[in-house]
C-alpha cells in the first residue's frame, strides 16, 4: 500500500511539471507588451510638434537586447527570479499605486501577470523572438515569414464563412494566407457576423469590409487579426474612435479609408503603425494640415485623396493583394510589370501616378 502510494505521489509531482509548459515569449508575453507597455517604453520617435519622445525611466521593452538591458536603474528582469525582478514588481502594485505599470489604463489581469511570473521563473527566455525591425522584408520574403507554419483552415470555418457571404481567397496557392471579401455579401454584415473572423485569426492577410455595418466596437475583433496586412474600411461607419483598434496590428501596411468619418484626431491613433505603407483618405474630413502631422511621424507614407486613385484602389482590391510579382518577361516594359509594395500590388506608372498626383 505504501509503495503504490509514493508512485501515486510520484504521477502527481510529474504531471504538475508537465502542465507547467515552458512560456514562448514572442505570442504570449509580447502581445502582452505590445498592447499595454510599448506605448510608453519603446524607441524615440518626433511628435507631431516635432518633440522627441523617449521611453519612461529609460526603459525600452520592445526588443529582446532592450529587456535584457533594463532600465536606468539596471536590469529590470532577473532570469528565474521574479520576485527579485522590478518589472514584475511594479506590475503586481495596488491598483492606486502611482508606480504601477502600466500607467494607463486597467492593470494587468491576474492571468496576464501569471503569465509574465511563470516566464520569468523559467529563464526569461526570448526564444526565436528578437523584437529587431524586419523591414527589409517585402513582398515574398514578409508572406514566407507570415505563412511559417500556418496550417491549412478547416473546411467547415470555410463554409462558415462563404454562408455568410465572403469571397475568401488564398494569396498564393501554396500558402494559406487567406483574403477575405465581405463587402459584396447579400445579407448585413454587422459586428456579430464579423466575430466569426476569430475562426481565421492566423489566416487573414487582408479585409475588405467597405460598404458593411460595422460599428466602431466592431473593430476590436480585428485587432486579434495579426496577420492583417490589408484593411479596407471605405463607406463604413468608422470614425475617429475605432482607429484606436488598428494600433496592435503589427504588419498593417494598407489602410482604405475613403467615405468615412475620419478626421485629424482619428489619424493620431495611427502614428504607432510604424508599418503602414499607404492610406486611402479621399471624402473624409481629413485636412492637409492632419496629413502633414501624420507625415512627419510615417515620412514615407503615401497618402491618396484623389477620387480616380481611390476608386482604383477600391475596385482592383482583392484581386492584386499580398500577390507576389511575376518575373519580368523579356521585353516587357517595367510600367507592365507588377510590383509588390508590401501588400497592394499596382504597377510602376499607377506607383508614379499617385506621387505626382500628391506634388
Amino acid at each position: 500500500m505504501r509503495v503504490c502510494f509514493m508512485v501515486l505521489l510520484l504521477f502527481c509531482w510529474y504531471g504538475t511539471i508537465q502542465a507547467a509548459e515552458k512560456i514562448d515569449f514572442g505570442t504570449e508575453i509580447w502581445p502582452i507588451f505590445e498592447a499595454r507597455c510599448v506605448k510608453c517604453h519603446q524607441a524615440p520617435y518626433k511628435t507631431a510638434r516635432g518633440r522627441t519622445k523617449r521611453p519612461k525611466a529609460g526603459l525600452r521593452l520592445d526588443t529582446a537586447s532592450h529587456i535584457r538591458k533594463g532600465s536606468k536603474e539596471g536590469p529590470v528582469v532577473i532570469p528565474g527570479k521574479p520576485d527579485e525582478s522590478s518589472l514584475y514588481g511594479l506590475l503586481t502594485l495596488p491598483a492606486d499605486d502611482l508606480d504601477i505599470m502600466p500607467q494607463e489604463g486597467d492593470p494587468l489581469t491576474k492571468e496576464q501577470i501569471t503569465l509574465i511570473r511563470t516566464w520569468i521563473e523559467q529563464g526569461a527566455d526570448f526564444g526565436q523572438w528578437s523584437g529587431e525591425p524586419t523591414d527589409d522584408l517585402t513582398g515574398a520574403a514578409l508572406l514566407d515569414q507570415l505563412a511559417k507554419d500556418v496550417p491549412p483552415p478547416s473546411e467547415e470555418t470555410l463554409a462558415t464563412l462563404t454562408e455568410m457571404g465572403a469571397l475568401i481567397e488564398r494569396i498564393a496557392p501554396d500558402r494559406h494566407l487567406l483574403c477575405v471579401d465581405l463587402s459584396r455579401s447579400a445579407n448585413p454584415i454587422e459586428d456579430e457576423q464579423l466575430a466569426k473572423l476569430s475562426l481565421l485569426t492566423q489566416h487573414v492577410t487582408s479585409l475588405d469590409l467597405a460598404h458593411t455595418a460595422i460599428s466602431e466596437a466592431g473593430l476590436k475583433q480585428i485587432a486579434a487579426l495579426g496577420k492583417l496586412m490589408c484593411l479596407h474600411l471605405g463607406a463604413t461607419r468608422v470614425g475617429d474612435a475605432g482607429l484606436v483598434h488598428l494600433k496592435e496590428l503589427a504588419h498593417l501596411s494598407f489602410l482604405n479609408l475613403y467615405s468615412t468619418g475620419v478626421t485629424d484626431a482619428g489619424l493620431e491613433h495611427l502614428k504607432q503603425i510604424k508599418t503602414l505603407k499607404t492610406i486611402v483618405l479621399w471624402r473624409t474630413k481629413v485636412t492637409e494640415k492632419g496629413v502633414n502631422a501624420l507625415k512627419v511621424v510615417l515620412p514615407e507614407l503615401e497618402v491618396v485623396r484623389d477620387r480616380e486613385l481611390a476608386m482604383q484602389f477600391d475596385n482592383r482590391w482583392c484581386s492584386l493583394i499580398a500577390k507576389t510579382a511575376p518575373e519580368q518577361k523579356s521585353g516587357e516594359s517595367k510600367a507592365a510589370t507588377k510590383m509588390s509594395h508590401v501588400c497592394v500590388t499596382y504597377d510602376a506608372a499607377a506607383k508614379n501616378e499617385i506621387k505626382s498626383k500628391q506634388e
